[in-house]
């Protein structure tokens, strides 16, 4: 079995579902911002304040599903 290494943006810590087989560039990266913070933040009534975004490209390893039907 061989590791396969896939990418994903996480925004204040909260995973995107979408997995890249590549480093995603910084156009990626401002895109999937823009679309949850399209204000550039979001206003948190119960605190009375500002959240804004944290962007972080988190590295994982995962098991190529296709070696095993071999």
């Amino acid at each position: 079995m061989t590791l396969k290494i896939v990418f994903v943006i996480q925004i204040n810590q909260l995973p995107i579902s979408k997995e890249y087989e590549y480093y995603p560039t910084t156009e990626e990266i401002e895109q999937e911002i823009k679309y949850r913070f399209p204000n550039g933040y979001i206003y948190d009534s119960f605190s009375n304040e500002n959240i804004y975004p944290r962007a972080q490209v988190k590295k994982i390893y995962k098991l190529d599903q296709k070696e095993e039907n071999k």
